[in-house]
């Protein structure tokens, strides 16, 4: 015991090799002999999550601790004082909670959570160690509590659900447990729950009628077995397959947020109810130890569903091009006569009109105008109609493209986007929203969150900053990048340009405005004479030479 203390002290990796590659025998020293695992708990390596902060050093080759890229391994080593000490302190004081699980099976989706959630879990699933960890812990229940992951739902990473917000993942959880069936005659318990990683959609629950099944095919595939504890071990597989399974669906996870709002409108449509079984076999595949032949067959027929899904799809994808093409086609010939007779593109702004939103506004325009050549308006800007609503209803007909700043989900943003999106779904809207900090989320329903396309910008940010930033999202949009590369379209020569270009020679700077709707392009300026000019420049007709001189001397090529 002296030299592996040394050696702790010294030379921490050779005695990692060391314990690796005893590792069994240990262990198995460790179960058997309580005077020895007394003086060598301490030096135990446990497997826990790679991000976890008793990570000593998570790239560091040890013997088989080997844990590179290469092999996939999404875990590290630590001794249990290691890890107890990196475990927060309840607030109120009392024990630690010291997360574990004893599924090897289960390891991926419960490392791959603690790592989503910032958290710790130990991997007790090996030979012995689910009754030395269990045996040390009781040593030290005045510090200590073992939560087991695999089979409770430790509050600290199955977050309850909010009861409005999530109302439709519920739902859905009750249609699942209804309409799942796993292997037997037993049902499937779903249970709607938060947790992170938001990508991983379910995770499937151990049980302790599970660990029962696991020691009884032990004692089957031992040939030295009595046939009386065989016969019993047989006797236990029969009954477990009448036991209730349970599952966590992730009421975060936008996969499942879809579905529970698809099954609210067709509970009974066939697609939908494959798909919830989908989401059972995803889980079953983080969680090898249900990966039965039985389940393997029902994966491959869903794989050969799967196959002639998409196959089906590419037929129908030429027939559905065909039918758009006529569509857009007879689109076209019923749009407004300023809409065909214009060739810039025109983007309509649904935002909120407090002050704290002019800058936002200002940078929209910015990249709309000035970066992609198109023209921006706002309800207020234009009136097209005396009452309110029929004037929204105008722009939304004349507009190309949209534009929505959805920060706040205010109410009348939202009524505007509803009808872009549900009454004009053919063209391209780009939603944007503000955030506290540069890496935050917006603080947004996640069916909403889930739909941010145009850009997220910080409060604190200058209008270019935020131009800058709008401008990207905007160009990666691919059905806008389509529409400006549309034959025939030319830039819009925007008011700000225009004062530029003259260098800001008109007193009224609604004359630029003016100037702007009635000559929007290069094309109509170069068409242009001095005496249309003057019945524009109401008020300072005698600078049309002037102005029209230095904008024709600015126009590109």
């Amino acid at each position: 015991m002296d030299h592996f203390e040394h050696l702790r002290e010294k030379e921490p990796q050779r005695l990692s090799e060391i314990l690796a590659y005893h590792d069994l025998g240990i262990k198995a020293a460790c179960h058997y002999y309580d005077p020895f695992f007394d003086k060598f708990a301490h030096l135990l390596e446990w497997r826990i999550n790679a991000k976890s902060a008793a990570a000593r050093d998570r790239n560091r080759p040890s013997g088989r601790r080997v844990l590179s890229a290469d092999i996939g391994a999404n875990y590290t080593w630590a001794t249990l004082p290691e890890i107890l000490a990196a475990l927060p302190s309840p607030e109120g004081g009392g024990a630690k909670r010291f997360p574990c699980f004893t599924t090897s099976s289960s390891a991926n989706q419960f490392f791959e959570m603690a790592d989503a959630a910032g958290t710790t879990v130990v991997d007790a699933s090996y030979y012995f160690e689910a009754e030395l960890l269990k045996t040390w812990a009781e040593r030290r229940k005045a510090v200590l509590s073992l939560v087991y992951v695999d089979r409770e739902d430790d509050p600290a990473v199955f977050r309850e659900i909010d009861p409005a917000q999530d109302r439709a993942v519920r739902a859905l959880a009750q249609q699942m447990s209804h309409y799942l069936r796993p292997g037997g005659t037993g049902r499937l318990r779903v249970e709607p729950r938060r947790f992170q990683p938001e990508s991983l959609p379910a995770v499937l629950k151990s049980s302790e009628v599970a660990q029962g099944s696991r020691k009884a095919r032990s004692i089957l595939s031992d040939p030295n077995s009595p046939s009386d504890l065989r016969a019993m071990a047989e006797e236990m597989l029969l009954l477990s397959r009448n036991a209730d399974m349970r599952m966590s669906i992730n009421a975060a996870n936008p996969l499942i947020r879809t579905l529970a709002s698809l099954a609210e409108i067709n509970p009974e449509d066939d697609d939908l109810l494959h798909l919830m079984q989908c989401v059972y076999n995803d889980a079953i595949l983080y969680n090898q130890e249900l990966m039965t032949p039985r389940n393997a067959q029902i994966f491959h027929e869903q794989f050969q569903r799967l196959m002639n899904k998409s196959l089906q799809f590419l037929v129908e994808k030429g027939d559905l091009a065909r039918e758009r093409a006529e569509l857009d086609k007879q689109r076209r010939q019923t749009e407004t006569k300023r809409k065909r007779e214009r060739k810039h593109l025109t983007a309509f702004l649904m935002t909120p009109f407090a002050k704290e939103f002019d800058t936002a506004r200002e940078a929209v325009r910015l990249a709309v105008e000035d970066r992609l050549g198109c023209e921006l308006r706002t309800a207020d800007q234009k009136t097209f109609e005396d009452l309110i609503r029929g004037n929204v209803e105008a722009h939304l007909d004349d507009a190309d493209f949209f534009i929505a700043d959805v920060t706040g989900a205010n109410p009348n943003v939202m009524m505007e986007l509803g009808a872009a999106l549900y009454g004009r779904g053919h063209q391209p809207s780009l939603l944007i929203a503000r955030v506290a900090k540069s890496g935050d989320k917006p603080e947004l329903p996640a069916d909403l969150a889930g739909h941010i396309t145009g850009g997220l910008y910080v409060a604190s940010q200058s209008e270019v900053e935020i131009a800058d930033l709008l401008e990207e999202g905007f160009r990666k949009h691919e059905r806008l990048g389509i529409l400006l590369k549309r034959e025939g379209r030319e830039d819009y020569i925007s008011p700000q340009t225009l004062r530029a270009w003259t260098r800001d020679i008109l007193i009224s700077k609604t004359l630029y405005e003016r100037l702007s709707d009635a000559y929007p392009t290069v094309s109509a300026w170069r068409k242009v004479n001095e005496k249309q000019l003057e019945i524009q420049l109401i008020g300072e007709a005698d600078l049309a030479s002037v102005v029209l001189r230095r904008i024709k001397e600015n126009l590109p090529g």
